[in-house]
């Protein structure tokens, strides 16, 4: 062996180092022990091309990296796209330099850099999106995977100055040795010039393996060339059997966080047909660290995640971010001043920069009372229903109590006036707000949308019993095990009657809110509304039996009381959900109807 073969071979195997080093910078945040299964991963990608006459080792090479690791595929194979982008940019400047004209390496360059360049366009997502949704969803989720994967390396690199320096001088540092090792290896290679070794080497879309070779060096120019490939793939290949040791990490980002295709393509249907807000990555970036199992979201501003992290355990994530941040932590707050009650296990979590995010215990593989109801003994659901009842009363009867008039104004103002005001205003209500009565299923109901002075009267004559409540106490928010065991969820905590607390288990058994709610199958005709009953037998048994619990612990008085907030408790739906433009939100009127009559009678 020459010295200019040996010269050659030194500078070839420190540029494939600077390859490996800048291909497991960036992928370093997402993997676990990196380096080993990327040297072997290089070395089979070597062997294919060495092998084969066409370069197929990225798609071999980066599919055996994501086994080794067990991590994406769609993760690698977009890094691999990158790092030939610029390796792309470089080629095409030291084309230029050495006056080498390759017409498929310019055609190549303008493609992979505007896809590069462009990859997050409405326009160009669009496309591909309608492209790729002719496959199953098998196929269809990891194209858009793989797409999704270089827009987030793509934009880790360009947003992150350092990152993007760094890479590029490994970029530059790498084909510097390289380019040196050829002209080094010239000096030991008689019949090729230099630029058609540099274009067969670096520059040539089909592979500088054993088959090309053969056809462009002779004797022992084709001897030293295959020993100058090989030796340095061989000796990286041997370092990954070497016994050092790599940091073991217990965290680490998924770019793709999602468990499965039912729950990724949503994701990325929604990615490639919007824009991709800050909100979006805010919530991306406070998911990454585990697997996405179903996204929970509900109509709440919150976004609620079931999550599984490295160890395979479930949990629940909760984000929210502006003046919904505001309302998150403060339900935080309210779960940790009162781990006295059966609440749920709560743990790591992230207030930052208009985000406040929680991660709280998976509990009765999610089920809530509303399901857990059909199956369970209507009269063990009210034994659950009242040892809620009777563990928040003792708890409030320890609550410094406030007898605040700006508090009793506020609930007058914010619940009770507001909300009349703001649906009596919509063009939509103007005429229903006319009648006194309205007709509910043939039943004539009092409309609250005309009782405002009535309302007002009976708010400021009661003795406020003012605490700090749960303030949303429906059944959706009690999850129920098998052995019915209980936890109460999702507070939405406010200075509040006590009997405010009670009323939202009243809108769930008595006005079947949860049913009502969901329905699109409604009629209304002037002061009239009809509507199915979808409800089984089973909530009024059980709401017989709260009703007259609640008499007999508390009074008539306290009952009456507890109808009046059930009834604002729909009067605050409906002005929510006629912001969200919700067409059933006129049900809302017949709840609060129903309610109202009971009111009447007490």
């Amino acid at each position: 062996m020459s010295v200019y073969v040996l010269f050659a071979i030194i500078l070839f195997f420190i540029g494939t180092l600077i390859k490996s080093y800048r291909a497991i910078y960036i992928l370093y945040p997402y993997i676990n022990k990196p380096i080993k299964p990327y040297f072997r991963s290089a070395f089979i990608g070597f062997l294919i091309d060495f092998i084969f006459p066409f370069r197929i080792s990225d798609l071999v090479r980066t599919f055996y990296f994501s086994r080794l690791t067990k991590t994406s595929f769609r993760m690698s194979l977009s890094l691999a796209f990158i790092e030939r982008v610029f390796d792309l940019i470089l080629a095409f400047f030291i084309l230029l330099f050495f006056n080498i004209k390759s017409i498929s390496i310019l055609l190549l360059f303008i493609f992979s850099m505007s896809i590069f360049l462009f990859c997050n366009s409405k326009i160009l997502k669009k496309i591909y999106y309608l492209i790729v949704s002719i496959f199953n969803d098998s196929i269809k989720s990891f194209l858009l995977g793989f797409y999704w994967a270089l827009y987030r390396l793509k934009t880790e690199l360009i947003d992150n100055r350092k990152k993007l320096l760094i890479f590029s001088l490994l970029s530059v540092f790498m084909w510097i040795f390289n380019i040196f090792s050829v002209i080094v290896l010239k000096s030991a290679i008689k019949d090729i010039n230099l630029s058609e070794l540099i274009l067969h080497q670096f520059t040539d879309l089909t592979s500088a393996g054993i088959i090309k070779s053969l056809y462009t060096f002779k004797g022992i120019d084709l001897a030293n060339y295959i020993i100058y490939l090989t030796i340095p793939n061989i000796i990286i290949f041997i370092i990954s059997f070497m016994p050092f040791k790599e940091k073991d990490k217990k965290y680490y980002l998924k770019i793709i966080p999602f468990a499965s295709n039912d729950i990724s393509i949503p994701f990325f249907k929604y990615y490639f047909n919007n824009k991709y807000s800050k909100n979006d990555e805010a919530y991306y970036n406070m998911t990454n660290d585990c697997a996405i199992i179903k996204d929970l979201s509900a109509a709440s501003e919150a976004k609620t995640y079931l999550m599984q992290d490295k160890d395979n355990k479930l949990f629940i994530r909760k984000i929210a971010l502006a003046e919904a941040s505001i309302k998150l932590k403060l339900q935080f707050e309210w779960l940790n001043k009162n781990q006295n009650l059966p609440l749920p296990k709560i743990f790591n979590s992230v207030d930052k920069d208009n985000l406040f995010s929680y991660d709280m215990e998976y509990f009765a593989n999610g089920e809530t009372f509303f399901t857990a109801i059909h199956y369970i003994e209507a009269n063990n659901s009210f034994e659950i229903i009242k040892e809620i009842i009777d563990r928040l009363n003792i708890n409030y009867l320890n609550f410094k109590k406030l007898d605040n008039n700006e508090i009793i104004n506020s609930i007058y103002k914010e619940h009770i006036l507001n909300n009349i005001n703001f649906i009596c205003s919509n063009p939509k209500y103007r005429d229903i707000a006319k009648y006194e009565y309205i007709t509910v299923n043939n039943k004539k109901l009092p409309n609250i949308l005309n009782m405002l002075e009535e309302l007002k009267y009976f708010h400021f004559s009661l003795k406020h019993d003012i605490s700090y409540i749960h303030g949303d106490l429906t059944i959706e928010n009690i999850l129920v095990d098998s052995s019915k065991n209980y936890i109460i969820i999702d507070p939405a905590p406010r200075y509040n009657n006590v009997f405010a607390e009670y009323s939202k288990l009243f809108q769930s058994l008595h006005g079947k809110y949860e049913y009502v709610k969901s329905l699109d199958n409604f009629l209304v005709e002037q002061n009239n509304i009809e509507y199915p009953d979808y409800s089984t037998l089973k909530y009024n048994e059980i709401f017989n039996l709260l009703k007259n619990y609640i008499k007999d612990k508390f009074g008539t008085l306290e009952l009456k009381i507890i109808y009046f907030y059930e009834a604002i408790c729909y009067i605050r739906a409906m002005g929510y959900m006629i912001k969200l433009n919700k067409k059933n939100s006129i049900l809302m009127l017949a709840l609060a109807g129903l309610a109202l009559e009971e009111w009447s009678k007490l």
